[in-house]
């Protein structure tokens, strides 16, 4: 038996929790730059979708649910694959299965509780959530730009507070309130702004402003109902992200097709695709940019904890704004850049006061068991 000396074994495992140490934020900051790569470029690509004009009759394509289809049909085969991969690289319990579960009748409510593995119909109501969210998001494209339909949905921390003091009797700190309150002002200010600069295009600019902020406020809050449904999922049955993912891509994508054929999108889209074939390669791009984001929130999620993602995705709100300026010449005053900052500083202190509320929690559930 080989045994090494006092002083080298204390160098030796010096040197393995520096090398883990300085790998853990080697993977942070790889994680972190292809997010904000994929989520930038989706962002980008889906504006120029909608807002550009093609042609030299300036037709535009409008065919939202289609996108919604083809994109949810990606995520569903890039679910399964991450989950595939996951398994080797990444283990993560779960009870759960990748495959979809035979719908069978339970006798009562305790049997489906005792039940490990989830029904393929416990995923429908938040894939339907979730579907509303994905078609009001990027119809609002339509009305107004994207870092203004950015700015809308940041507000989603509002109406969870609200909630969950009218129905939770929830208490929240004052860091957390004070971060709400940045938030809201920001965001005020900027469609107040937005609004001055509407009106003078006439009454007809101001309506579609208003009402494409409408529709990402729909978004924002079928938002809300996708994260509770989620949450419940969750805590009976524990999937892991990737299944979780796999199911509610695989609901939308069965429901938005439905939906895309019997409203004629589908063949609208099919034409407009072959009038203008470049259409194809930026949906899929858009697709492929979309899914990989969505894999790569889910191992944030996962090594980091919400926290440092909340904050990463907060940068990466910030960033597309700054991108989509500059590459299609959106015009955001001095006002604006002003307005923009405050939110981004209201939505770091929001999340910063919602992980100490987690904190306090914590230390409030040790001492309860100390005293049992």
């Amino acid at each position: 038996r080989l045994s090494l000396p006092c002083s080298s074994r204390v160098e030796f495992y010096s040197v393995v929790v520096m090398s883990h140490t300085w790998f853990e934020e080697v993977k942070l900051l790889l994680f972190s730059l292809s997010l904000f790569f994929c989520w930038v470029n989706a962002d980008l690509i889906i504006e120029g979708i909608y807002k550009t004009k093609r042609g030299d009759l300036g037709e535009k394509f409008t065919s939202t649910l289609f996108i919604i289809v083809f994109g949810s049909f990606i995520n569903t085969f890039v679910a399964y694959g991450a989950n595939v991969i996951a398994k080797f690289l990444f283990p993560e319990p779960s009870t759960g299965k990748i495959d979809i579960v035979k719908d069978e009748s339970l006798n009562n409510e305790a049997d489906t509780l005792q039940m490990a593995t989830p029904r393929f119909s416990n995923f429908a109501p938040p894939a339907i959530a979730q579907l509303v969210s994905s078609y009001a998001s990027s119809l609002s494209i339509q009305y107004i730009d994207v870092p203004t339909k950015i700015l809308a949905k940041t507000l989603k921390p509002l109406p969870v507070m609200l909630m969950g003091v009218i129905l939770g009797g929830n208490r929240h700190n004052f860091t957390r309130i004070g971060g709400v309150t940045l938030l809201v002002s920001g965001i005020g200010c900027f469609f107040a702004l937005g609004f001055e600069q509407q009106k003078s295009g006439g009454p007809g600019s101001a309506a579609t402003y208003l009402f494409g902020i409408g529709l990402a406020c729909i978004s924002l809050f079928s938002d809300g109902t996708v994260g509770s449904l989620q949450e419940t999922l969750m805590r009976k049955y524990k999937p892991t992200s990737h299944e979780l993912m796999f199911n509610l891509n695989l609901w939308q994508c069965i429901i938005a097709s439905i939906a895309c054929f019997a409203t004629g999108q589908f063949q609208i889209a099919i034409a407009f695709i072959g009038k203008y074939p470049e259409m194809l390669t930026e949906i899929g791009l858009l697709s492929v940019y979309s899914s990989v984001g969505q894999i790569f929130i889910f191992l944030m999620i996962q090594h980091f904890g919400p926290l440092t993602t909340s904050i990463v995705t907060t940068m990466r709100k910030f960033l597309t704004i700054v991108a989509n300026t500059f590459y299609y010449g959106h015009v955001i005053g001095t006002s604006k850049w002003m307005c923009i900052a405050l939110v981004l500083v209201g939505v770091i202190t929001e999340r910063y006061g919602g992980h100490l509320e987690k904190q306090e929690k914590k230390k409030l559930e040790v001492q309860k068991e100390k005293m049992q």
